[in-house]
């Protein structure tokens, strides 16, 4: 990009990456051996993701061959939930993915339907209800939400389709989040 006088570099982002864990020791081996880190989690990533390409190919192997590349196993077992990136005040409106009031985070589906932790993607437009400090995960309870959104109609007809998936943690592994108070 060029203005008069200076020129300016924009980096974008547009890879994919995939964490991957194993404690299998022999897995580590390899891991060690093909310089991906000592580990058990693993990145793997590429600078390019061709959705243009791939969309056609997994929907070509959906009606060709009755195989469906992207379907889990039953139902959700993750939610991005939403996090306050600063102290937030009651009335300010959550202004979503990519926002300056909010970043989203992994958290297990059952522990975001449990704790009725909101959904990043449902965020947007969201009105706050109470003061919030920063790093607290937001529940549907703190905010007021929009009426009439279809993402809002969409995800709780997932919720009563499939409610949460048990995420069968390991005994003693716990979630680290900060709490509103």
């Amino acid at each position: 990009m060029k203005s008069p006088g200076i020129t300016t570099k924009i980096w974008l982002s547009i890879g994919v990456f995939i964490l991957g864990y194993s404690d299998n020791p022999i897995r580590q081996k390899y891991m060690k051996c093909y310089k991906m880190g000592e580990g058990p989690l693993y990145t793997f990533y590429t600078p390019f993701h061709l959705s243009p390409l791939e969309a056609p190919n997994s929907v070509a192997r959906a009606v060709l061959f009755n195989d469906y590349p992207v379907t889990p196993l039953h139902g959700p077992v993750a939610e991005v939930i939403t996090i306050a990136k600063r102290p937030l005040k009651a009335g300010e409106k959550l202004d979503g993915i990519g926002g300056y009031l909010s970043y989203g985070t992994l958290d297990n589906a059952d522990t975001a339907e449990d704790d009725n932790l909101l959904p990043m993607g449902l965020s947007e437009g969201c009105t706050l209800l109470r003061d919030l400090p920063m790093d607290a995960a937001i529940t549907c309870n703190d905010v007021s939400i929009p009426n009439g959104r279809l993402c809002d109609k969409l995800f709780a007809d997932q919720r009563a389709m499939f409610g949460a998936t048990p995420t069968k943690r390991r005994i003693g592994e716990t979630v680290k989040r900060r709490r509103a108070g």
